[in-house]
This record gives C-alpha cells, sequence and structure tokens, in this order.
C-alpha cells in the first residue's frame, strides 16, 4: 500500500489546499456515501470541469456534490463514520475530495 501512494503523481494526490491548485485546474471532484456500517459505498463524482476555476468556483462544486453524497447517504440508511477527532460515535460530516487526474507522466 505504501508503495502505491509513493507512485502517485503529484496530480493524483488529494488536494486540501484550493489555493494550490495549478494553472491546470481540478480535473474531477468525488464525493464518498456512506453505508449503513459507515464505510464507503460509492463515490459520485464531477468530472470536465472547466481547466480555469477560482478557489471559490471550485468549492461551491464541492459543496454541491458533498450536499448530494449526504443525501444518497441518507436516503439509503447509511451513516457517516465518527470524525476522526472525536472518539464518540455520531454523525460526522463527510470528507472533501478535489482531486486532479493523471498528467500520463
Amino acid at each position: 500500500m505504501r508503495q502505491l501512494v509513493a507512485d502517485l503523481s503529484e496530480n493524483e494526490i488529494q488536494v486540501i489546499d484550493l489555493a494550490g491548485i495549478g494553472a491546470e485546474g481540478i480535473s474531477y471532484i468525488t464525493a464518498p456515501v456512506f453505508a449503513p456500517s459507515g464505510e464507503v459505498a460509492l463515490e459520485l463524482s464531477i468530472a470536465g470541469l472547466p481547466p480555469h476555476l477560482t478557489p471559490g468556483e471550485t468549492e461551491r462544486f464541492i459543496e454541491r456534490l458533498r450536499a448530494a453524497a449526504a443525501i444518497v447517504t441518507a436516503e439509503t440508511h447509511g451513516r457517516f463514520p465518527p470524525a476522526p477527532d472525536t472518539a464518540a460515535p455520531g454523525l460526522a460530516k463527510p470528507p472533501r475530495r478535489a482531486r486532479t487526474a493523471p498528467t500520463g507522466t
């Protein structure tokens, strides 16, 4: 597993700070849909994004996708896993993921 992560290019790694997005922009965004067990059951994605989105525009796409994933999670009786910084079980906000597609390198 460590080798697989180590083999990822910079463009295949999760974007944490939208201000750090390069000129190529983001190729796709994914959001998890959770099963009743709290595990990821599937992911919703948006692809084909315009290459020069501002961080604010990107954030709007992320928030709308997260909202859609939360609706699908609720409709399928899924539950969000506990937040990593809390030991008590409960609902947590679904994590955000904005990723860029591989550039072929």
